[in-house]
């Protein structure tokens, strides 16, 4: 096995050096780390001061992700479904430099009803749509294939309601005491432009954004690619990158279920880079 993944990477790496790159099917990953990278590289900062949000945090995947790269970077992570956020919890006892919060990001303070599914993964807000195109192609036996293994399986029906208290990273950057964020992430099953809303006041002094944007009519409602580019323009950001282009599992159709995104502020990267 250890051969079998040596070779892999030798001619992965041979691929790259010309020009190329191997994708799993339906699956397109451009690197989402290697633009964070260069963007932060060009202003110099120190990964000891590197402020990272990770909103809809899961398990913390993404945690992970950003660890490979910025070890001593300071990470806020929220998430709301209680059982899945003491697997959470788990790695902020290893992590002095990773603080977790156990509620939803949204426009208002409040509380919200939650739905909770049989994969964690598709939590949201928003219900998940059983009668939808998106839930049928994403169920058939090679769509199922392709489910993500890394997100914690529970026991309960599709939609099982809670109620879910709910702040607005606006409020909550404030009572941190947060200056310059340098990496917003959102992954909330079509909750983002909500999370976007409520960081009114946080957005002027963030450097990168990615989110997740869906195409499909996986939940009964979903932000559009057209509301948040527009939001995002009146705080100066601009589409940077699409590092991950995700399709739904089956041949008979090529249709992109969604997509990652990634927005730049340049008044703030220019700015940064200057000084």
């Amino acid at each position: 096995m250890f051969v079998v993944r040596y070779m892999k990477k030798i001619i992965k790496n041979l691929l790259y050096k010309r020009g190329y790159q191997i994708f799993r099917q339906y699956y397109y990953d451009f690197n989402a780390d290697e633009s964070i990278c260069k963007i932060l590289s060009r202003i110099k900062t120190d990964d000891k001061t590197v402020k990272v949000l990770d909103v809809g945090a899961n398990i913390g995947q993404s945690i992970d992700r950003f660890r490979k790269y910025l070890p001593d970077a300071i990470i806020y992570s929220f998430e709301p479904n209680p059982n899945t956020f003491e697997k959470l919890m788990k790695k902020q006892a290893n992590d002095s430099n990773l603080r977790c919060f156990n509620f939803g990001v949204g426009s208002e303070k409040g509380v919200l009803p939650f739905f909770i599914n049989p994969d964690s993964g598709s939590n949201s807000f928003y219900q998940l749509n059983l009668d939808g195109d998106a839930f049928r192609l994403s169920n058939t036996d090679e769509g199922k294939k392709n489910h993500n293994s890394t997100t914690l399986k529970e026991k309960v029906a599709f939609n099982t309601e809670v109620q879910i208290p709910v702040d607005t990273l606006n409020n909550v950057c404030a009572s941190e005491g947060m200056g310059r964020i340098d990496i917003l992430k959102i992954d909330t099953q079509g909750f983002e432009l909500e999370v976007l809303k409520g960081a009114s006041n946080i957005l002027p002094n963030t450097l990168i954004v990615e989110a997740e944007v869906m195409f499909s009519d996986a939940y009964d409602r979903a932000s559009s690619f057209g509301e948040m580019e527009s939001l995002m323009r009146d705080f100066g950001f601009v589409v940077w990158e699409i590092p991950y282009i995700g399709k739904f599992a089956t041949e008979d159709i090529n249709r992109i279920n969604f997509i990652d995104i990634q927005f730049v502020n340049i008044p703030l990267l220019e700015k940064l880079s200057a000084a």
